[in-house]
């Protein structure tokens, strides 16, 4: 994640705004039997002559505006890049489904200036009203900025809803969204834009059932929710998480077995066992006499147990449950935050320009790159840097010890950091580096833990009494307390970063070291 905004005493720059309302080709079949589309490009024949015809190719680029980045810009597009956009009879005449409803929409009387996430939600639903298969696309730097203006409302992360019934409110986010049941919103007329006091919310609602894009909620307190109304995140519920697992192979491993059983029967029930093809955490199987362990992408967690241990079911059992707990503190975040703190990872050398998705990957050694902490929001905030790496170790490394000093409204904190490998045997690790911003200090102490190997996880005592606390401290054990709800005071931003012995030419870690 990058800085989220730019200085607010930049200079004025301007913006720009892209409307295409086109496809890519074919006729549509309902309202006029129109689609939108430009006639085939027939110059050259079949075959289109090579770039260099039309004279010096143009050097790719990033989809930057201009040489500026940072300069505001929305690119709105008819549908998708694999869909058609189609003409509707308006008016006794065709017209764009998009250039129509986006024209009605911005005609409409608003007592407030609105932003084009606003009009997003208003256009998206009225196209496929008419065309269920034609989605417009609102791609920007800054959905929350003003229509046609450089301003910007500020950020928004609120999701639409509607009524579905007279207690009954459908909210457009689910699973995917980070979203649990039990969890508590705010439902804000359509026309609201402060989505905070003095704006009051039209209705109080609770999510029943959670799925992956929408949920269903039921009404606690309020009036009838229309169209295009705006659901904002007010408490959010942790539900219990565990860590999936897969055994490869048990039918032919009875200490496969033996492991099965005693996990599934722990007190805590930190597992779930999947089966063959689908999504798991951790992958077990029984090879050349050892029990090993294995992520998603194939590289060993642990080093294996081997079978003539003493008690190898117990051996495994406990690196599982030290895993158990990173994934856990791993999946920490809060999507329902107000709270917005930019989160940079940049190599301190110049000439290391990264490709778009690229994961920065550095040699080990001092200064190899610079963090930057920008607070985004109107108070002080406190700030905490978590560092992940994938044999498992979890440590806080930042702020130094016993310093508590905040980050103050608009402040700016660059860190230079170094790289490093866990030992001599180890020729690749993957970190991530876990950001937690919150409106007041907690103790992150208790979360560290080495590479899980067995009895090296750090016992806790009692739960601390602050939520916030307590669900860190809940999740530094390796479960999750689905009675503990948390108000929306805290944030995370993640950066991941490589570290291996040899770079290759492009600047990342070679194929080799991708294994351990």
């Amino acid at each position: 994640m990058g800085l989220l905004s730019a200085d607010s005493n930049a200079t004025k720059r301007g913006s720009i705004t892209v409307i295409l309302d086109s496809c890519y080709s074919g006729t549509g079949t309902r309202s006029s039997g129109l689609a939108r589309l430009a006639p085939k490009d027939i110059r050259f024949g079949p075959t289109p002559p090579p770039p260099e015809t039309f004279g010096d190719p143009v050097p790719s680029r990033e989809p930057s505006i201009g040489s500026d980045p940072d300069m505001p810009w929305i690119t709105i597009a008819g549908s998708q890049a694999d869909q058609r956009s189609y003409e509707v009879l308006k008016d006794s005449r065709d017209n764009g489904a998009l250039t129509y409803y986006f024209v009605q929409e911005m005609r409409k009387p608003s007592p407030v200036r609105r932003s084009y996430k606003e009009i997003r939600d208003r256009v998206q639903p009225a196209v496929q009203g008419e065309y269920p298969n034609q989605r417009p696309q609102f791609e920007a730097n800054d959905l929350d900025r003003i229509v046609f203006e450089d301003a910007s409302v500020g950020p928004r992360n609120y999701v639409p809803a509607l009524s579905s019934g007279a207690k009954e409110v459908i909210v457009k986010g689910g699973r995917i969204h980070g979203f649990t049941a039990n969890s508590e919103f705010d439902i804000y007329s359509p026309q609201s834009q402060m989505l905070e006091p003095p704006d009051l919310p039209i209705a109080r609602v609770t999510l029943r059932d959670v799925n992956e894009l929408t949920s269903m909620a039921t009404v606690v307190t309020g009036k009838q929710v229309p169209e295009g109304s705006k659901a904002i995140e007010r408490l959010h519920s942790y539900a219990a998480q565990r860590t999936r697992l897969l055994f490869d192979g048990i039918e032919r491993s009875a200490t496969l077995q033996r492991i099965k059983a005693q996990v599934l029967g722990h007190p805590n029930r930190p597992f779930e066992v999947v089966g063959l093809g689908q999504p798991f955490q951790i992958r077990l199987a029984e090879e050349n006499s050892s029990i090993r362990t294995f992520g998603p992408d194939g590289i060993e967690l642990s080093a294996g147990v081997s079978l003539t241990d003493r008690s190898p079911v117990d051996a495994v059992e406990k690196r599982l449950l030290g895993w158990a707990r990173w994934l856990s503190l791993f999946a920490l975040r809060n999507p329902a935050s107000s709270l917005r703190v930019g989160f940079e990872l940049q190599p301190t050398s110049g000439s290391d320009v990264l490709a778009a998705g690229q994961i920065p990957a550095f040699a080990p050694g001092p200064d190899r790159y610079k963090v930057t902490i920008k607070n985004l929001t109107s108070h002080k905030l406190y700030v905490y840097i978590v560092d992940f790496t994938s044999r498992g170790r979890v440590r806080v490394i930042y702020p130094p010890s016993n310093s508590t000093e905040p980050l103050e409204a608009g402040q700016v904190r660059p860190i230079v950091g170094g790289a490093s490998l866990p030992d001599a045997q180890t020729n690749y690790v993957r970190d991530v580096y876990k950001l937690i911003a919150t409106t007041a200090p907690v103790d992150l102490t208790f979360l560290e833990q080495d590479t899980p190997k067995g009895s090296d996880v750090k016992k806790a005592s009692k739960p601390p009494a602050d939520r916030l606390n307590r669900l860190l401290f809940e999740a530094a054990l390796g479960r999750r307390d689905g009675t503990v709800n948390v108000p929306t005071e805290w944030v995370t931003a993640d950066q991941t970063f490589e570290v291996c012995r040899t770079l290759d030419s492009k600047g990342r870690c070679e194929a080799g070291d991708s294994k351990r």
